[in-house]
C-alpha cells in the first residue's frame, strides 16, 4: 500500500515566526487539517470558534444528531463538491492548486490559504442556519413557486451568496480547465 502523504503542523508561534518563503504547503494548523489520503483541507473547530461560532452549540440545539467531527467532513465534502463541479480541470489538479499553488492572481499562498478557509466559514455557517438544502426540494421565495431539486442544484441556491462571491476570485469557480501538471502527480505529493 502506497504511503499516504503527511502534511507538517504548525503552531501559531511557528507561524508568525516563519518567512511565507520557509513554509512548507499543503500545512495543518489549528484552523484547519490536510487530509494527505484525499488531499483536501478540512476547517477544525477552532477555525469557526475564532469566527463567533459554536458548532457544537449550534448542532446540539438543530436537534440534527450530527456530532461536530462529521459536520466539519461534510463541509470540506460541500467545499470541494463545489470546486470539481464548477471546473473542468481533474481533481487531483484542482487540489494541487488548493494545496500547492495557488493561481497567479494571489501573490501570496498564505493569503490564498486563509481565503479558502474563509469560504469553508461561510459555507458551514449557511448550512448550520439553513440546512443542505441540495438535499431538499422547496419553494423559491421570490416566486412563491414550487422548486425542483435540479434546478436548485443548478443555480447553486445551496450555496450562499458570500461563498459564492470568494470563489470567484480564488479562480475556483472557473469554467475552463487549467493547464498546469501538478509536480508529483500520479505519485504522493
Amino acid at each position: 500500500m502506497p504511503r499516504q502523504f503527511q502534511a507538517i503542523f504548525y503552531s501559531e508561534s511557528q507561524l508568525e515566526e516563519l518567512e511565507e518563503n520557509e513554509m512548507q504547503f499543503p500545512y495543518s494548523d489549528k484552523y484547519a487539517t490536510y487530509i494527505g489520503k484525499d488531499h483536501q483541507y478540512e476547517p477544525t473547530q477552532a477555525l469557526f470558534n475564532e469566527r463567533g461560532i459554536d458548532i457544537k452549540k449550534e448542532l446540539e440545539s438543530s436537534n440534527s444528531g450530527i456530532d461536530v467531527k462529521r459536520f466539519l467532513a461534510y463541509v470540506r465534502f460541500k467545499f470541494y463538491i463545489y470546486v470539481y463541479s464548477h471546473n473542468k480541470s481533474t481533481r487531483p489538479v484542482m487540489n494541487y492548486i488548493i494545496a500547492k499553488r495557488g493561481i497567479r492572481a494571489y501573490t501570496s499562498m498564505y493569503e490564498y490559504r486563509n481565503n479558502i478557509l474563509d469560504a469553508m466559514v461561510y459555507l458551514g455557517e449557511y448550512l448550520l442556519d439553513n440546512g443542505d438544502l441540495s438535499k431538499i426540494s422547496g419553494v423559491d421565495l421570490d416566486s412563491m413557486t414550487a422548486l425542483p431539486i435540479e434546478q436548485l442544484r443548478n443555480e447553486d441556491r445551496d450555496y450562499p451568496a458570500r461563498f459564492r462571491d470568494i470563489m470567484s476570485p480564488l479562480g475556483l469557480n472557473y469554467y475552463g480547465s487549467y493547464k498546469i501538471i501538478p509536480n508529483g502527480l500520479g505519485k504522493e505529493w
